[in-house]
């Protein structure tokens, strides 16, 4: 896997290396992989009837699979050691042989591919123990994932065009100290999961300028989510969220109390002085965000899988 230029794999003087998940959220995350035994017609009926000479092996095949998911990161090197939440291993006969289907989901930072496919794979590897001692052509094939969810692969793209409004809040940006990073991260964030920037600014740390553009912004372009970047921290040029009490109608605490929750195991140095904010100012959705490049696109990944699910609420359109 390459990111960029480089390898993930490998560090920079050339040796292996495993991937750094520790600043990326821990979420829900899920693997569903297969793969296929294929034996004598003899040797299934045998397995159907539990006749094996070796016992019970369709039991003994599930125990080892699930066994094996909890042994991958000691059988693969470079995988990560996860928090296994659910194991299952299921047996369906087909008319070659049994086609075996694994489940692992677990809350972490990285995703239970591996670990779905080791539990197949070693269930697939008991049954040939199990079986071999009458059939000398067994065969393990097509051995895949079959579906993964939680992390990149759900955020999916928005089920209608929405639109977004960009703020960046800083003097030194604004006065072209430094170059904004920031506005152009959220926006290739946000464009890549379907929405359409109406709006990008840099303004100043000021309060009334910034409270001026984000209700004219709310008023004028009626964006469905509108983001400020930056000034949600103590000092006293951080006025996001004040600026943003003056304007909205409703609050929504739940979403900073989130972000400041999972932004706590990766900053636990920082995260509680976060004073982000959400609220709501007609149908507009309007949030407060960390000015560090890294921190937007954290809080934007843990956000994207449910931006779908509130607009549909912001605008009494139900909960399907």
């Amino acid at each position: 896997m390459e990111k960029g230029n480089r390898l993930t794999h490998i560090s920079a003087d050339g040796h292996l290396q495993m991937v750094n998940v520790a600043l990326k959220p821990q979420t829900l995350r899920g693997a569903i992989a297969s793969c296929h035994l294929k034996m004598a017609p003899k040797t299934l009926q045998a397995l159907k009837e539990k006749a094996l000479p070796k016992g019970d092996a369709l039991t003994l095949a599930q125990v080892a699979g699930i066994q094996g998911a909890k042994q991958t990161p000691y059988l693969i090197p470079l995988c990560h050691t996860i928090p296994v939440q659910e194991i299952s291993v299921n047996f369906s006969f087909t008319k070659t042989g049994i086609k075996i289907v694994s489940r692992v989901d677990s809350i972490a930072s990285t995703g239970p591919e591996m670990e779905a496919l080791t539990a197949c794979t070693v269930a697939a590897l008991a049954l040939y123990d199990m079986c071999k001692s009458i059939d000398k052509n067994l065969v393990i094939e097509e051995v895949k994932l079959e579906e993964k969810f939680g992390g990149k692969s759900s955020q999916k793209k928005l089920n209608s065009k929405r639109r977004a409004v960009v703020l960046t809040l800083s003097d030194r940006a604004f006065q072209g100290i430094y170059k904004d990073e920031s506005g152009p991260i959220a926006k290739g964030i946000l464009e890549k999961v379907g929405f359409h920037i109406v709006k990008q600014k840099i303004l100043p740390d000021d309060l009334e300028t910034i409270t001026d553009q984000i209700d004219r912004c709310c008023e004028i372009l009626k964006p469905d989510l509108l983001l400020t970047l930056g000034g949600t921290g103590i000092s006293p040029r951080d006025v996001a969220p004040e600026a943003t009490q003056r304007v909205i109608e409703r609050t929504v605490p739940g979403i900073a109390e989130m972000l400041r929750n999972q932004s706590y195991a990766h900053h636990p140095a920082s995260s509680f002085l976060s004073r982000s904010g959400a609220g709501l100012k007609g149908k507009t959705l309007i949030l407060n965000l960390p000015g560090k490049p890294s921190a937007i696109a954290e809080c934007l990944n843990l956000l994207t899988p449910s931006f779908e699910h509130i607009f549909q609420m912001i605008r009494g359109e139900g909960h399907e």
